[in-house]
């Protein structure tokens, strides 16, 4: 009879094995599918799609010349381009963080959430260093992930992309840890898609260690650009927060505030209609209203719903608007002076949670126990199945001896 698993059968003894080997790898990996599933499910409402306009400059003259037209001159027409990335919704203040080159140098980016719901997203700013871009929207509050510590993590330990693959969203992608380099990235061993820049990458616990921010190619190095079997760049979770940080205190220092969330009026699609007043701003001290409808801002109507933001955000700290306001069935001149929010303070340091087994001492020095919650632990479950698959062998041979 031919060899199976490499071994001959002989004897019952050795189908009852070959059985009970086939069974048990089975049930493993139902168990595995499970767990990962549920650890997926969990994680998707805080993944999102990520979309930018990116204007190009289609030149009349031959494309192999040197020089091209720039827009506005004779010969050139205004084009456009769409990148589509991941994102990693990091707060319920509505900030997410994605990898830079998917809205560098965008018009307009928009951000499609798990429920089918697409937006309107600020890019608050870039950190060119370390290629993340944190942005922001207006929403309902999304679920927000637990983090890990980037020295809870140990090589061969599993990693789950979750992101987007070629617009279709949520692409997930299964590879381990390769290793935490001193430069700051986590390399992961994974394939890939386009798409998959700034998507969260987690452990088995289903906690984000970090966000896609390149890859590194067999041939060359390059961080910009992802492609399938590669070894995957993960910027640590720490390093996400402390670019956010400073990217916000650089952001409040020239932008203003009134503490709106507006939405398209039913009445017009011009025209913002307040959706949500955060307490203590100084739209709520002014005594502005959810469902008041702003008709105009000192005097000037609006292009779009979408034109107050950008009024405020120009708006320096202190100035004065005037917003003539629709409530109900009467208009009423309201006036306010544009404050500052201090964003900075959302990201001064990171809410992690304890890993399974993770341990710290007051030097700071950790460690890991994977035989803590083993039966719970997706690792242990691989560990265990690894064991008894090394069990069964050995018996096949045993038997195969006898």
């Amino acid at each position: 009879m031919r060899s199976i698993l490499g071994f001959g059968c002989h004897s019952p003894n050795s189908y009852f094995c070959i059985l009970m080997f086939f069974a048990a790898s089975a049930l493993a990996q139902t168990n595995l599918e499970s767990e990962l599933s549920d650890v997926v499910q969990q994680a998707v409402p805080s993944v999102v799609t990520v979309r930018s306009d990116v204007p190009v400059v289609k030149s009349e003259q031959n494309s192999l010349s040197f020089f091209s037209a720039r827009p506005g001159e004779p010969g050139s027409e205004q084009k456009r381009y769409t990148l589509i990335g991941s994102g990693l919704y990091l707060n319920e203040n509505g900030f997410i963080a994605t990898r830079s080159s998917v809205v560098e140098n965008a018009r307009k980016v928009y951000v499609l959430l798990w429920n089918g719901e697409e937006v309107r997203a600020d890019v608050i700013g870039i950190d060119d260093e370390k290629g993340i871009a944190l942005l922001k929207i207006d929403s309902p509050k999304l679920p927000t992930l637990n983090y890990a510590k980037t020295n809870s993590l140990t090589p061969g330990s599993i990693a789950l992309i979750i992101g987007n693959s070629l617009g279709v969203s949520p692409a997930i992608s299964i590879g381990n840890i390769s290793s935490a380099d001193n430069d700051g990235f986590i390399q992961v061993s994974a394939n890939i898609d386009p798409g998959a820049n700034g998507a969260p990458v987690l452990n088995a616990s289903g906690q984000v260690f970090g966000i896609v921010t390149g890859r590194i190619a067999y041939d060359q190095k390059d961080v910009n650009v992802i492609s399938a079997n590669s070894t995957v760049l993960v910027v640590p979770v720490d390093e996400i927060y402390k670019s956010a940080e400073a990217i916000c205190k650089k952001y409040q220092e020239s932008h203003g505030w009134i503490g709106l969330t507006v939405q398209r009026s039913q009445y017009s699609k011009v025209n913002p209609q307040i959706k949500k007043v955060a307490p203590g701003s100084p739209a709520e001290k002014a005594g502005l209203l959810i469902g008041d409808v702003i008709l105009n801002c000192n005097g000037k109507e609006f292009e779009n719903y979408y034109s107050l933001r950008s009024i405020v955000k120009d708006a320096k700290t202190d100035e004065s608007l005037t917003l003539h306001v629709l409530r109900g069935q009467q208009t009423v001149d309201i006036s306010l002076r544009v404050g500052k929010y201090d964003y900075a303070s959302l990201f001064e340091s990171v809410p992690f949670v304890d890993t399974p087994g993770y341990s710290e001492d007051r030097n700071g020095n950790s460690s890991l126990d994977w035989s803590i919650n083993g039966n719970k632990s997706v690792e242990s479950r691989l560990r265990q199945m690894e064991l008894e698959i090394q069990n069964l062998r050995k018996q096949l041979l045993y038997q195969k001896k006898k």
